[in-house]
């Protein structure tokens, strides 16, 4: 219809595509896919995670990394650990199913299933809006609530 503004999962043509690459294995994405990878929070902390890793990580290295930045430091230790030991089921599910398919997919991250090893390929353009994204959110964490 006229008027109607393109979704997040539209493709269009007038798309970018961003040929620059830090490694020979670094896809070539639009901007669509780059946002796409980089609209959800867990996935953003997962980048931060594949950053710490100079070849590969392991799932489950990277829940417990995802677990970490996600939990909650304000609850007894009880509370918390009961609090954590779900989170972590929901998230090793939820990083399983959802956010490495879709990493895979793009071409960002290959994942061996069997050896649970994620091994992630990194793209300039991602890299750079991820850095400053997280500079944004470590500035808008640092200023006091009115």
């Amino acid at each position: 219809m006229p008027g109607d503004v393109p979704g997040p999962d539209d493709q269009t043509g007038s798309d970018t595509t961003w040929e620059s690459h830090p490694t020979d294995q670094s896809p070539e994405l639009t901007l669509t896919q780059i946002f796409t990878a980089l609209a959800n929070h867990r996935r953003r902390v997962m980048f931060e995670c594949f950053r710490q890793y100079d070849d590969s990580v392991e799932r489950s290295n990277l829940v417990d990394y995802v677990v970490t930045s996600e939990s909650d430091s304000g609850t007894s230790d009880e509370e918390k650990e009961k609090e954590e030991e779900e989170l972590h089921e929901q998230v090793a599910m939820d990083i399983h199913h959802n956010h490495l398919p879709r990493l895979t997919e793009m071409g960002l991250v290959e994942y061996d299933d069997r050896s649970t090893t994620i091994r992630y390929y990194g793209h300039p353009l991602l890299e750079a809006i991820l850095e400053a994204t997280t500079e944004a959110e470590t500035e808008a964490d640092q200023e006091p609530e009115r």
